[in-house]
């Protein structure tokens, strides 16, 4: 077959055209640190490139969810550490009253830091993390304990044997709830009749606490039925500490599932560099050749092309 001037000229164009499309795929991967930058760079790695970052944008969600649960399980084991330092307190006090010794006017004195203590658990029951109660069940935004002027104690979140339970994803297929619902955990009492004395009807901490203050406040003690309120006292520190070490159980499998999402990131991240990111030195070397190849194929391009136009002279 003849080759013509025309072919010929062609045929140069073409391979100038080739060598400047490799060197602005080049110039584009070195200015991107991607190997894959649309779809036609490398076709079978795509969808290996698509579903690793599929897979390590769930991780990062898991993973915020993860830090939230721990950030809130560390407030709440810290409030039960503290609520578990005013019962121990409660005890002491308890005996210390039930002592036939003491007078009205001294139990009244005992009261006095009974009360106290009665309304720091009121208020490290409504304790909150990151604006949220941790003690209110779902009901998150409202507020669970509340002491009214009759002395009794409200709770006013979601109750335990309701819809408490807060779940959160953190991994596929798998959630956790480590939220505590407060009547679960402190209790309650509410006024049955203003009396005197005031009778109340309840459960828990919160509820003993109350029982304990009537009697304390008696014109005429009863330092048995004062004593007993250390079973009371003794059942609500059996119930935090169950709490605590749900609440550590929480703990161990958050930072668990953590670790084997780090160590999936590291996988993923790995596969994900070996497709798309470059090696910076082999391209800055291949762009250097590409451009010495652009430079030599122009230079010979314009000579054959000045030859060819001579011919028609």
């Amino acid at each position: 077959m003849r080759i013509t001037s025309n072919m010929q000229n062609q045929s140069i164009m073409n391979s100038m055209m080739n060598n400047q499309s490799i060197l602005a795929s080049l110039q584009n991967q070195l200015a991107t640190g991607n190997k894959v930058n649309s779809a036609a760079d490398n076709p079978s790695a795509v969808p290996s490139i698509m579903d690793s970052n599929t897979v390590l944008n769930k991780i990062e969600i898991y993973k915020n969810n993860i830090t939230y649960l721990n950030g809130e399980t560390e407030v709440t084991e810290g409030t039960l550490g503290q609520i578990t330092e005013y019962i121990q307190r409660l005890k002491d006090l308890t005996l210390e009253a039930a002592n036939a010794t003491n007078s009205p006017d001294q139990l009244k004195l005992i009261n006095d830091e009974v009360k106290q203590i009665k309304e720091q658990i009121v208020s490290l029951g409504n304790t909150q993390y990151q604006g949220s109660y941790i003690f209110a069940g779902n009901n998150t935004g409202t507020q669970p304990f509340v002491i009214n002027d009759d002395g009794s104690i409200s709770y006013q979140g979601t109750p335990s044997a309701g819809d408490y339970k807060r779940e959160y994803s953190i991994a596929d297929g798998v959630t956790v709830s480590i939220n505590i619902a407060g009547d679960k955990a402190l209790g309650y009492s509410e006024l049955q009749d203003p009396g005197p004395p005031a009778v109340y009807t309840g459960e828990g901490l919160l509820h003993t606490v109350n029982l304990l203050t009537n009697l304390l406040e008696s014109d005429t003690p009863d330092y048995e039925a004062i004593r007993t309120q250390i079973d009371g006292l003794d059942t609500a520190q059996n119930l935090i500490l169950s709490a605590r070490t749900e609440i550590g159980g929480a703990q161990s499998r958050l930072n668990m599932t953590n670790e084997q999402h780090e160590n999936s990131k590291i996988t993923y991240k790995t596969i994900q560099s070996n497709l798309q990111e470059v090696d910076i030195s082999q391209v800055v070397t291949e762009l250097a050749t590409q451009q010495v190849a652009l430079q030599a194929s122009l230079y010979v391009g314009s000579q054959v092309m000045s030859i060819s136009l001579l011919d028609y002279m």
